[in-house]
């Protein structure tokens, strides 16, 4: 599951797609929003708990009303702006007339609202106990928590490091015993000794943790196989240096062991 932190980061990638416009919306995997600018075309996939760019078309599925409605009020509109709603998992897409909000929170929710911030159309109609996800009723955001929700790796990086929001972006998917086991926007210290995957762009990586098939187990077996013997490729290559090294201080090393026997003698 994405943090706080995480939508940080992903918002800021998020901003190329910018002043293009929305083309078509359908579903896939989640929820896909087709953006076009110039000639480049974007993809905006987005789960009950994450979301991603992507490049490449995602397979269409059988559309539903909920999508066709949020394309008769879309299509063509141009994205003004992107950003993440006080450091929480919402994000909100404003565009002349509307405004798109993806929450990210419990099963997730996609909201339209126009400018006057009532819900014109949702994806789910709930009643909390502090708010409503009614259509036709004013939209309210989550209270905002005092508390700052990293999650325990962040938690555990931020007290060894301190500042989270001015790394360098250096997305990856760390694995533990063969499984995907975390995503992160950077390299994360505590989770060193782990094997992971370097990624392109944080999209790349959201992508591979929560969308790309799990792997069988004849896969696992050869992917620990190639670990193996690079791992011992590595250290066959440290022994090599290291009888080198004897090899060329020879003479000296028997001198040593000779001066040492007389001495002990």
């Amino acid at each position: 599951m994405l943090t706080h932190l995480d939508f940080y980061y992903l918002t800021k990638e998020l901003k190329k797609i910018e002043r293009s416009r929305i083309k078509r919306i359908y579903k896939s995997i989640g929820f896909v929003f087709e953006f076009k600018m110039k000639k480049d075309r974007f993809y905006l996939v987005v789960g009950k708990n994450f979301c991603y760019l992507d490049c490449e078309k995602p397979k269409e599925t059988k559309t539903r009303g909920f999508v066709n409605f949020l394309l008769s009020k879309l299509k063509n509109k141009r994205l003004l702006k992107i950003e993440q709603n006080d450091f929480n998992k919402i994000l909100i897409l404003q565009f002349s007339d509307f405004d798109l909000v993806l929450e990210f929170i419990g099963r997730g929710n996609i909201i339209l609202r126009d400018k006057e911030n009532k819900i014109v159309s949702c994806l789910f109609q709930r009643e909390f106990r502090d708010r409503k996800i009614i259509v036709g009723e004013k939209y309210n955001l989550p209270p905002k928590s005092d508390k700052l929700q990293l999650g325990e790796i962040y938690e555990i990086e931020k007290r060894n490091l301190g500042d989270l929001l001015n790394k360098e972006i250096n997305p990856r998917v760390y694995f533990k015993n063969g499984d995907k086991f975390f995503v992160s926007p950077f390299e994360i210290e505590t989770l060193k000794n782990l094997r992971f995957k370097r990624k392109e762009s944080f999209s790349e990586a959201i992508k591979e943790f929560f969308c790309e098939e799990k792997k069988t187990k004849e896969e696992i077996i050869r992917e620990k196989q190639k670990e193996n013997l690079e791992k011992y490729k590595l250290e066959e290559e440290k022994f090599r240096r290291q009888a080198d090294l004897i090899l060329k201080n020879k003479t000296e090393i028997e001198r040593v062991i000779e001066k040492f026997k007389k001495e002990k003698k």
